[in-house]
């Protein structure tokens, strides 16, 4: 083997991947507990981004575990879920927990995948606060591609930045993703959201509809018949279903296939029997 290859073989083998601000300038408080924060906007986004969840979960203790916390000390936070990055603590509970941690001098660090995940405040009011606490009580904030620690005044300044870009990105998509999901949905386009039943999906990306999923769709029209038999008593209605276990059945991916369609994604719960 050639010594100029000998030479990088060798020095990738003793490469060991290390986050930039782990230096020994700084020093973690593995001792206390280190607080992963997972939060997503919308229960829709906990439903379809799982992978994406479970991913950055695990790259977060991965992370955690390489600067010094053992796995007993990292306290996951998930319970916030489906609720918007613009509600105080009165509301998510798992950060009102975080706050009572720094609090009480039981917290190491507060880790999150983005500012996203923290804070998405219009009024600038909440992420504001939160910057004062974690200066109050020294708690560093770990993001995924960077540590902000409150003594560095430069790092209070980014961390406000990034709070800054997180309400952005939100606006932005108020303002151009959402009306253009919204016109999608008024032309009787995909709008991609969950699909109510009787219908799948067709079409190629960016030219998907709704179609008509028979074996579905004549069960969904009996159901507003039965509704209007019994002059709108939802009540009698729903007692009917239960005593019957109405279910939509599976659906069946041939005739799925046939017409060029995937299973779509549905509210209903799925069991044994079909979408109850």
């Amino acid at each position: 083997m050639p010594l100029q290859v000998a030479r990088e073989v060798t020095t990738m083998t003793q490469f060991k991947l290390v986050e930039p601000e782990d230096s020994k300038k700084r020093t973690y408080r593995t001792d206390l507990d280190v607080y992963a924060y997972i939060r997503f906007s919308t229960m829709e986004q906990v439903k379809n981004s799982l992978q994406s969840k479970k991913m950055q979960d695990t790259r977060m203790s991965e992370k955690l575990q390489r600067i010094g916390w053992i796995p007993d000390r990292i306290r996951v936070k998930d319970k916030d879920e489906g609720i918007s990055a613009q509600k105080g603590t009165d509301v998510r509970t798992d950060l009102a927990d975080i706050y009572k941690a720094m609090k009480d001098g039981l917290c190491g660090a507060i880790a999150a995948y983005d500012a996203s995940r923290l804070w998405r405040d219009r009024d600038h009011v909440f992420y504001n606060d939160f910057i004062m606490k974690i200066k109050k009580y020294n708690v560093p904030v770990i993001l995924h591609n960077k540590t902000y620690w409150p003594d560095v005044k430069s790092d209070m300044e980014s961390l406000r930045e990034e709070f800054r870009y997180a309400q952005k990105q939100l606006e932005q998509n108020y303002e151009k993703a959402n009306p253009a999901r919204q016109e999608a949905v008024l032309s009787g386009s995909y709008g991609g959201h969950c699909i109510p039943m009787g219908f799948v999906i067709v079409g190629d990306k960016g030219a998907k509809k709704y179609a008509i999923y028979e074996p579905h769709a004549k069960l969904i029209r009996w159901l507003f018949k039965r509704y209007r038999q019994l002059n709108g008593n939802l009540g009698r209605l729903g007692r009917e279903l239960v005593a019957a276990d109405f279910h939509c059945p599976d659906f069946d991916r041939d005739a799925l296939r046939a017409m060029g369609a995937d299973v779509p994604h549905v509210g209903l719960i799925h069991d044994a029997k079909g979408y109850r």
